[in-house]
């Protein structure tokens, strides 16, 4: 029985004869993003015939379609032109079934993408997912909590057992963590190194409290976090904190977009917007690097970044893989185990 049938199902969720546009960009943009494509929409809407539906806009939208997405059977009920951070709905067993009959398309395949993006693999080998955009976490280290400890430099540095219990990773308790850190272990010094990893990991909580909370000697705290480059911007005390690019990398958190190929000439002037320089530099300077040639993204010319790439990505079935190691990380971190399907899917 599919669960979401009743939402699947609404002319909300998708509306005939319009352009069909879902957003789930990360929490550091989500809501300037969502706005300003709110606005566009407005805009585009009283000019055109062929209108962008874009529901977007109620609050309580976003969490319930992302997770009604998984379980679209029909394509055509399915989003036209879509945006999602991380790899989850568009790397859903069904999302793959659409991918093989060939429905969706990376829209920029044939785009020169900013000089950035040329020092990774960024091109999806199958040509359905285009990267727009991604960001980068930071360590952060606070002396005010433990001033003694040596201040790790790298991720791999975090596996010495000097570091067990000491960091916060972004996470909803012990529901969910930021996988794109996880991972990027897991890819660089294997499974076991991943698991030393999250014995190091006492708590996952919003990056947001983190920053709120660093620098005050609050010795109930970890004295180590991981959170967006952009939030690194937005400490305070920074007398008592030190920010760390990790040397040996940090891990890309992209923002994807597809769509459909049947709606490729109807949804360009959306694409242009999605693509564009405006939303571009937005992005930019809230320091998520941005896809198109003409943004001025941050300088990361000496700064270490790893990607997992598309061989991993497809090769390991990345949604399934991720959720998996996501589960054997958190039942490290919370002491014991909890089924998998208890677990509530959260957009960020």
């Amino acid at each position: 029985m599919n669960p979401y049938k009743e939402i699947i199902d609404s002319s909300d969720f998708y509306k005939e004869g319009c352009i069909n546009l879902m957003t789930f960009p990360s929490c550091p943009i989500k809501v300037e993003t969502t706005e300003a494509v709110k606005e566009f929409v407005m805009n585009y809407n009283q000019s055109h015939d062929i209108k962008i539906h874009y529901p977007m806009g109620n609050s309580d939208n976003p969490k319930a379609y992302m997770e009604a997405l998984e379980w679209v059977e029909d394509p055509n009920r399915y989003p036209d032109v879509i945006l999602a951070c991380d790899f989850k709905s568009l790397f859903a067993p069904n999302f793959k079934k659409f991918q093989e009959m060939g429905i969706f398309t990376d829209a920029l395949k044939n785009s020169k993408p900013h000089s950035f993006f040329e020092r990774f693999d960024y091109k999806d080998p199958k040509e359905t997912y285009s990267m727009l955009g991604a960001s980068f976490p930071v360590i952060i280290f606070d002396k005010s909590i433990e001033p003694d400890l040596p201040i790790p430099r790298s991720f791999k540095d975090l596996l010495d057992p000097i570091y067990e219990k000491k960091i916060s990773i972004h996470g909803h308790g012990d529901a969910s963590c930021d996988m794109s850190v996880v991972m990027n272990v897991y890819e660089q010094y294997g499974k076991e190194a991943t698991l030393i990893f999250a014995k190091a990991i006492k708590e996952c909580r919003h990056f947001s409290q983190v920053v709120k909370e660093a620098g005050k000697g609050k010795k109930n705290l970890p004295p180590i976090g991981v959170i967006p480059e952009m939030f690194g911007h937005l400490l305070k005390n920074r007398k008592n904190i030190e920010v760390i690019w990790p040397s040996d990398g940090s891990p890309l958190f992209p923002l994807f977009m597809t769509v459909k190929k049947v709606k490729m000439a109807h949804a360009s002037e959306l694409i242009d917007f999605l693509t564009g320089p405006e939303l571009g530099q937005f992005w930019a300077d809230a320091a998520f690097a941005s896809f198109n040639p003409a943004v001025n993204n941050q300088d990361y010319q000496d700064k270490p970044i790893r990607f997992l790439g598309w061989d991993f990505i497809y090769d390991k079935d990345i949604l399934e893989f991720k959720e998996s190691l996501e589960e054997e990380v958190l039942n490290i971190v919370r002491g014991y185990p909890v089924d998998r399907k208890d677990h509530v899917k959260l957009i960020c």
